[in-house]
C-alpha cells in the first residue's frame, strides 16, 4: 500500500467528508474519476501547499511522494466558489500535463529543482522518459554546478 487514508463524514451542508492521508512509500497510484471537487492541503519535504482539484472525468495516474501528509475537504455536489468557475478545475491534470510535457526546456528555481532532482530521475514510464529528456535550466544564487 502506498498510503493510508482516514475519512470522516461531515454534517455541514457544504462538505461531504473530511479525509486525511499519509504515504508509507513513494509510487504511482490511480486517482479515480469523481464528480466532486475538493480542497487539499499537502505537507511534504518541509513545504505546505493548498490545491483545489476535481471534478475529474477519467481516472488519472499520479505520483505519490514518500513521507507526504494530506488533509482534504471534499465538497458536496452543488457547492461552489463564486470566483472560481468549476470549468477551471475539470480535468486540470490534463492541462498540467500538456503544459509540463510540451515545452522545449524548463526554467526552474532552486526549490523546484531540488524537488525534481529527488523525484524524476528514479521514475519510470512514458511521462518520466519525456520529463527526463527535456533540458532543465536552474536560476539560483546558492546552488553550485555541476547539478545532479
Amino acid at each position: 500500500m502506498i498510503f493510508t487514508i482516514e475519512e470522516t463524514p461531515s454534517d455541514s451542508p457544504f462538505v461531504e467528508r473530511i479525509w486525511r492521508a499519509h504515504s508509507e512509500r513513494d509510487g504511482m497510484f490511480l486517482s479515480i474519476a469523481m464528480s466532486h471537487w475538493e480542497m487539499v492541503v499537502t505537507r511534504n519535504l518541509g513545504k505546505t501547499t493548498l490545491t483545489l482539484r476535481g471534478p475529474e472525468t477519467k481516472a488519472t495516474p499520479l505520483y505519490c511522494p514518500s513521507s507526504g501528509e494530506w488533509l482534504g475537504i471534499r465538497f458536496k455536489l452543488g457547492t461552489l466558489l463564486p470566483y472560481l468557475p468549476a470549468s477551471n478545475l475539470v480535468d486540470v491534470q490534463d492541462y498540467l500535463n500538456d503544459l509540463l510535457f510540451t515545452p522545449d526546456a524548463l526554467l526552474m528555481g532552486k526549490k523546484t529543482y531540488e524537488f525534481f532532482a529527488q523525484v524524476w530521475p528514479s521514475r519510470q514510464g512514458k511521462d518520466a522518459e519525456q520529463m527526463n529528456s527535456i533540458p532543465k535550466y536552474v536560476a539560483s544564487r546558492t546552488l553550485q554546478e555541476p547539478l545532479q
